[in-house]
């Protein structure tokens, strides 16, 4: 009968209140450090990863983009088409992206990889910029 007239008062919920309430029916309560520390192991954990993560993504140097830049910038090449060869040596891998300015048969192997895994949007959205980057590269 106490449960229900709880449920049914007219005025604000106390904690103490809901404390009092849930202790009465034999239930234990999670202590309040408790829940803070396995949150704190939680955004501990998940932010390790987070690192991780962006550490691993970028794992290359600084001097070796910077020459990718400067040569791209000689050869009057866009920022939107040096990202996207950025991007493609980041999807397979390669040391640098100087890598695919080196050879057409390079280039278009792992440009073709590259499309044919990304969404068909990106690869519709890529497409230009890759044929601007095959001619300007190689003709």
């Amino acid at each position: 009968m106490s449960g229900t007239l709880l449920l049914l008062r007219s005025e604000p919920w106390r904690l103490s209140d809901i404390v009092d309430h849930w202790g009465a029916r034999g239930g234990h309560i999670i202590p309040l450090h408790g829940l803070c520390l396995a949150l704190g192991v939680m955004v501990l954990l998940l932010g390790g990863l987070w690192l991780w993560r962006t550490i691993e993504h970028q794992r290359y140097d600084l001097p070796v983009l910077l020459v990718f830049h400067r040569v791209a910038r000689s050869m009057s090449l866009s920022l939107a088409e040096q990202w996207v060869l950025v991007r493609i040596t980041w999807h397979e891998s390669l040391p640098s992206p100087l890598t695919l300015m080196c050879s057409p048969a390079t280039f278009n192997f792992h440009a073709d990889r590259y499309a044919q895994s990304v969404s068909k949007r990106t690869a519709i959205h890529d497409a230009r910029h890759l044929v601007s980057l095959r001619i300007k590269l190689f003709n």
